[in-house]
């Protein structure tokens, strides 16, 4: 099965959702796979194991990965602009220079992950597990963040320009030289946070 879903997924987004149809409760392990560069824009990945998995430069934008496993999978570059990820795991996930642009990602782990330069602009995080992830760099604008543990997260020189982190936690959370203009934050729990600038409580 592994070996015949890496090849589906080598030919792309048509060929795999025709499977995936006939195939709705197979349980599907693409762990440790070289994937990267692969084109699955519109996939159904539900549920599917990608644990260590390299996906490097690929095209999964308006993929569905509700659910699924991507623990420490590599995913530098990966186009996941409108995905869905909804209470998908990943932990410690390298998603460096990743483009998660109006994706969904309402209650997914992504404890210790490398977020550094990574696009989110107006993502959904509410409810999402960011505890100590590195988001250095990265452009948070306009993202939904309400509700969500970000503590001991590393916020430096990020961008969260009208993003809106109102009843979430920020305990030890750094923002140094991060643009926080027009942020919210109201109810949020900012205990020994590192704020560089005033914003809307």
């Amino acid at each position: 099965m592994n070996e015949a879903a890496r090849r589906l997924f080598k030919k792309g987004t048509k060929e795999w959702n025709v499977w995936r149809r006939h195939n709705p409760r197979a349980e599907v392990d693409l762990s440790g796979e070289n994937l990267s560069a692969g084109d699955v824009s519109g996939a159904d990945l539900r549920r599917i194991n990608f644990v260590k998995s390299d996906l490097t430069d690929a095209n999964l934008s308006r993929t569905n990965l509700g659910r699924a496993t991507l623990d420490s999978a590599n995913l530098q570059r990966t186009k996941l602009n409108h995905a869905i990820l909804e209470s998908a795991v990943l932990l410690n996930a390298d998603l460096r220079g990743a483009e998660l642009n109006g994706a969904r990602l309402k209650r997914a782990n992504l404890m210790g992950a490398n977020l550094e330069q990574s696009r989110l602009q107006r993502a959904g995080l509410h409810g999402a597990n960011l505890v100590d992830v590195n988001a250095k760099l990265s452009d948070f604008t306009g993202a939904i963040i309400t509700e969500a543990d970000l503590s001991g997260a590393e916020l430096t020189d990020a961008r969260l320009q009208f993003a809106d982190m109102s009843r979430s936690i920020l305990f030890v959370t750094n923002l140094t030289q991060a643009d926080v203009t027009g942020a919210k934050l109201i109810s949020a729990n900012l205990e020994d946070a590192v704020f560089p600038r005033m914003c809307s409580r």
